[in-house]
């Protein structure tokens, strides 16, 4: 059996496979959307606002080799202002880095790239 369209047809197909790919939910692309980062680029201090960052997430970062820079838990209101965590960076080499936010529970809820000068 031949099924044909303008482009090819399906008898002309003798090998397909699909590959799984990382999986997008709809919370995780608002989740993302919420996320901002600034300044960027950053010289001294990031602001990181994610109107879900709460006590219990994990904030870090890395460089373009994986490697982990920083990492920090909000451990109190005192330290999330107005729903903005603060990171000194100051004292990383320029280039650019890759920061996350990781709920309790292990999943990402948001991330970013960003550049240090």
């Amino acid at each position: 059996m031949t099924i044909q369209s303008q482009s090819f047809a399906l008898s002309d197909v003798q090998n397909l496979s699909f590959k799984k790919t990382e999986e997008t939910r709809v919370a995780d692309v608002m989740a993302q959307e919420r996320l901002q980062v600034y300044p960027n680029p950053v010289n001294d201090e990031l602001r990181i606002t994610n109107y879900e960052l709460r006590m219990g997430d994990v904030v870090e970062m890395f460089d373009m080799n994986g490697n982990r820079v920083y990492v920090a838990k909000p451990n109190s209101t005192s330290s999330i202002v107005n729903s903005t965590f603060t990171v000194n960076v100051s004292h990383l080499p320029a280039g650019m880095y890759v920061v996350k936010i990781g709920t309790s529970t292990g999943s990402v809820s948001g991330s970013a790239k960003i550049v240090k000068r």
